[in-house]
Protein backbone atom coordinates (compact mmCIF):
# COMPACT_ATOMS: atom_id res chain seq x y z
CA UNK A 1 0.00 0.00 0.00
CA UNK A 2 2.66 2.45 0.71
CA UNK A 3 4.35 1.38 -2.10
CA UNK A 4 1.64 2.45 -4.64
CA UNK A 5 1.06 5.59 -2.75
CA UNK A 6 4.45 6.57 -3.35
CA UNK A 7 4.68 5.48 -7.23
CA UNK A 8 1.25 8.36 -7.96
CA UNK A 9 2.05 11.89 -8.52
CA UNK A 10 1.06 13.99 -5.99
CA UNK A 11 -0.90 17.10 -7.31
CA UNK A 12 1.32 19.55 -5.41
CA UNK A 13 4.21 18.25 -7.45
CA UNK A 14 3.27 18.13 -11.29
CA UNK A 15 4.98 15.77 -13.47
CA UNK A 16 8.09 17.07 -15.45
CA UNK A 17 7.90 17.97 -19.08
CA UNK A 18 8.43 15.56 -21.72
CA UNK A 19 11.17 17.50 -23.34
CA UNK A 20 14.04 19.30 -21.69
CA UNK A 21 13.83 23.22 -22.39
CA UNK A 22 17.07 24.71 -23.85
CA UNK A 23 19.21 26.98 -21.75
CA UNK A 24 19.45 30.80 -22.01
CA UNK A 25 22.42 32.33 -23.70
CA UNK A 26 24.32 34.86 -21.95
CA UNK A 27 22.85 37.76 -23.47
CA UNK A 28 19.40 36.86 -23.05
CA UNK A 29 19.52 37.30 -19.56
CA UNK A 30 18.83 41.13 -17.38
CA UNK A 31 19.92 40.00 -13.93
CA UNK A 32 18.83 43.53 -12.58
CA UNK A 33 15.01 42.87 -13.12
CA UNK A 34 15.12 39.30 -14.21
CA UNK A 35 13.92 39.54 -17.71
CA UNK A 36 14.36 37.63 -20.99
CA UNK A 37 14.32 40.70 -22.84
CA UNK A 38 17.89 42.96 -23.48
CA UNK A 39 16.98 46.23 -21.58
CA UNK A 40 16.57 48.81 -24.83
CA UNK A 41 18.11 52.59 -24.33
CA UNK A 42 15.09 54.78 -23.85
CA UNK A 43 14.64 57.66 -25.81
CA UNK A 44 13.71 60.95 -23.60
CA UNK A 45 13.56 64.77 -24.76
CA UNK A 46 14.48 67.46 -22.17
CA UNK A 47 13.29 70.89 -22.71
CA UNK A 48 14.65 74.38 -21.27
CA UNK A 49 17.61 73.37 -20.69
CA UNK A 50 20.49 75.67 -19.39
CA UNK A 51 23.88 74.94 -20.94
CA UNK A 52 26.53 75.36 -17.84
CA UNK A 53 29.81 74.48 -19.57
CA UNK A 54 31.62 75.27 -22.78
CA UNK A 55 31.13 72.35 -25.14
CA UNK A 56 33.98 70.45 -26.03
CA UNK A 57 35.41 68.18 -28.61
CA UNK A 58 38.00 65.61 -28.44
CA UNK A 59 39.56 62.67 -29.96
CA UNK A 60 39.01 59.50 -27.86
CA UNK A 61 40.34 57.27 -30.98
CA UNK A 62 42.11 57.88 -34.15
CA UNK A 63 39.27 59.13 -36.46
CA UNK A 64 36.47 59.59 -34.00
CA UNK A 65 35.66 62.73 -32.22
CA UNK A 66 33.13 63.20 -29.31
CA UNK A 67 31.37 66.24 -28.19
CA UNK A 68 30.68 67.10 -24.33
CA UNK A 69 28.49 69.20 -23.23
CA UNK A 70 26.78 69.62 -19.14
CA UNK A 71 23.81 71.28 -19.01
CA UNK A 72 21.35 72.39 -15.85
CA UNK A 73 17.29 71.59 -16.48
CA UNK A 74 15.77 74.28 -13.37
CA UNK A 75 11.80 74.14 -12.61
CA UNK A 76 9.56 76.03 -14.30
CA UNK A 77 5.82 76.15 -14.42
CA UNK A 78 5.28 72.67 -16.03
CA UNK A 79 8.27 70.79 -13.89
CA UNK A 80 8.13 73.01 -10.91
CA UNK A 81 9.74 69.99 -8.33
CA UNK A 82 12.75 69.68 -11.51
CA UNK A 83 16.09 69.79 -10.60
CA UNK A 84 18.27 68.01 -13.04
CA UNK A 85 22.09 68.20 -14.56
CA UNK A 86 23.08 66.52 -17.65
CA UNK A 87 25.98 65.29 -19.30
CA UNK A 88 25.25 64.44 -22.91
CA UNK A 89 27.83 63.36 -25.57
CA UNK A 90 27.36 63.07 -29.18
CA UNK A 91 29.97 60.14 -30.86
CA UNK A 92 28.52 59.27 -34.38
CA UNK A 93 29.99 62.00 -36.56
CA UNK A 94 26.48 63.26 -37.80
CA UNK A 95 25.83 64.34 -34.18
CA UNK A 96 28.91 65.88 -33.62
CA UNK A 97 28.69 67.87 -36.54
CA UNK A 98 24.96 68.89 -35.73
CA UNK A 99 26.37 69.79 -32.11
CA UNK A 100 29.18 71.45 -32.91
CA UNK A 101 27.45 74.04 -35.93
CA UNK A 102 24.97 75.30 -33.31
CA UNK A 103 27.58 77.18 -30.94
CA UNK A 104 26.75 76.66 -27.48
CA UNK A 105 27.46 79.46 -25.13
CA UNK A 106 26.70 78.94 -20.74
CA UNK A 107 23.52 80.40 -20.76
CA UNK A 108 21.78 79.01 -24.10
CA UNK A 109 18.54 77.50 -23.57
CA UNK A 110 18.01 74.31 -25.64
CA UNK A 111 15.84 71.48 -26.03
CA UNK A 112 17.95 67.80 -26.07
CA UNK A 113 17.10 64.56 -27.06
CA UNK A 114 18.71 61.44 -26.24
CA UNK A 115 19.45 57.90 -25.43
CA UNK A 116 19.66 57.63 -21.65
CA UNK A 117 22.77 55.49 -20.41
CA UNK A 118 22.80 56.20 -16.67
CA UNK A 119 20.28 57.97 -14.84
CA UNK A 120 21.44 58.89 -10.62
CA UNK A 121 20.23 60.43 -8.23
CA UNK A 122 22.21 62.94 -5.80
CA UNK A 123 20.91 64.04 -2.23
CA UNK A 124 22.63 66.72 -0.29
CA UNK A 125 20.32 67.16 2.62
CA UNK A 126 16.90 68.17 1.66
CA UNK A 127 17.52 68.99 -1.91
CA UNK A 128 17.41 66.14 -4.37
CA UNK A 129 19.44 66.46 -7.78
CA UNK A 130 18.90 63.83 -10.67
CA UNK A 131 21.98 63.70 -12.71
CA UNK A 132 21.25 62.06 -16.13
CA UNK A 133 23.96 60.84 -18.45
CA UNK A 134 22.78 60.96 -22.11
CA UNK A 135 23.92 59.77 -26.10
CA UNK A 136 22.36 63.07 -27.81
CA UNK A 137 20.80 62.73 -30.89
CA UNK A 138 19.27 66.07 -31.88
CA UNK A 139 19.69 69.40 -30.09
CA UNK A 140 17.40 72.57 -31.19
CA UNK A 141 18.71 75.97 -29.59
CA UNK A 142 15.36 77.68 -28.19
CA UNK A 143 17.29 80.61 -26.75
CA UNK A 144 20.68 82.41 -27.10
CA UNK A 145 22.77 83.62 -23.91
CA UNK A 146 22.46 87.23 -24.75
CA UNK A 147 18.52 87.25 -25.07
CA UNK A 148 18.00 84.92 -22.02
CA UNK A 149 16.64 86.59 -19.20
CA UNK A 150 17.35 83.61 -16.95
CA UNK A 151 21.19 84.05 -17.15
CA UNK A 152 23.28 87.10 -15.77
CA UNK A 153 26.48 87.42 -16.47
CA UNK A 154 28.75 87.81 -13.41
CA UNK A 155 31.24 90.26 -13.13
CA UNK A 156 29.71 92.70 -15.35
CA UNK A 157 28.84 96.32 -15.05
CA UNK A 158 30.37 96.88 -11.32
Amino acid sequence: MGRSAEREQSALFPAPPAKPTTPLEAGEYNQIDLSLEPEKPREITIENCMVQTLPTVEQVKKGVREWRCGFSAPSDLWHQDRDELIEARASSPESVTQAVGKRLKPGDMVTITGLVTLQQVLVTGVKVTQLTYLNMTDIRVDIRAAKNPMFVKRGVGK
